[in-house]
């Protein structure tokens, strides 16, 4: 009995993420277009591009020789892709197939449907909806018009996977669900912080869910008389803050290296050293 339910648990999930899908090929059509013209041929959209092409001709997204002449671009004053590094991990594994940039942008954000209805489904279930409701949800949330909106012109902004996990981890501090009660469930909740941390959108998820779980910490430990929830907050947006530091720990050794003390300020002279 316990493998059927797991079977059609995963039945469900799978049917979440292909109807995610099918609905966003259904609104993109990309038959209609060849896959390796960009969507989206403008404004931030061609910054992803030479990014994600620098990345594939490159390795990662610090250094890109092609660009930057008389010398070339190094990306530590302003990582494009800092806090995105499993969103780069796909792009580098979508280039096994594909050299073309355009082709794995297209790919990379065709994917994002199913990926997205999958994660939501996942939470809508962890909050005890019905299978048939989280999947009609799940596929909903993929299919919001901020994912068409932000498209290609804003990429990791509209990968935002990562979303339904951040607010799984609100609403947790909110009811106060034991998120370090276990070594099981702690390590759940620390694979959490890792997904958000490294797929935030430039730090924007990543962020937003900080300031939204120690909001939720003190509402609960001012609703209950309890010091318990500010510790389960202040472990989640501890653990976020750090992973994303970490995201960022090339760029100071940058800024250290270069002898720049105030590397918030970005201006005339981070500019300069971007070709050096």
């Amino acid at each position: 009995m316990q493998r059927l339910k797991r079977w059609e648990e995963a039945g469900y999930a799978a049917l979440a993420a292909a109807l995610s899908g099918l609905f966003g090929a259904l609104v993109l059509q990309p038959w209609r277009g060849a896959l390796d013209v960009p969507y989206v041929y403008a404004t931030d959209a061609n910054e992803y591009q030479a990014a994600v092409k620098g990345v594939l001709d490159h390795g990662w997204i610090w250094h890109n020789p092609s660009l930057g002449a008389p010398g070339r671009q190094v990306s530590f004053d302003y990582p494009l892709l800092g806090g995105d590094w499993l969103n780069v991990f796909a792009m580098k594994a979508l280039g096994l197939f594909s050299s073309d940039s355009a082709v794995v942008i297209n790919v990379f954000f065709l994917l994002t449907f199913p990926v997205i209805g999958l994660t939501a489904y996942l939470v809508f279930r962890r909050l005890r909806l019905s299978a048939p409701v989280a999947v009609v949800c799940s596929v909903l949330y993929a299919l919001l018009p901020y994912h068409f909106v932000r498209g290609e012109g804003h990429l990791v902004l509209a990968a935002y996977y990562a979303v339904p996990l951040g607010a799984y981890l609100v609403l947790s501090v909110l009811g106060d669900r034991p998120l370090f009660a276990t070594r099981r469930v702690a390590l759940g909740t620390l694979a959490l912080c890792v997904v958000i941390a490294l797929a935030s959108a430039a730090y924007y998820y990543a962020a937003f869910t900080v300031v939204l779980v120690l909001a939720a910490a003190v509402l609960r430990a001012v609703g209950t008389r309890s010091w318990r929830p500010l510790a389960n907050g202040g472990a989640v947006a501890g653990a976020l803050v750090v992973l994303s530091l970490v995201t960022l720990l090339p760029s100071f050794v940058y800024w250290a290296g270069t002898g720049l003390t105030r590397p918030w300020l970005i201006g005339p002279r981070s500019s300069r050293s971007s070709t050096a």
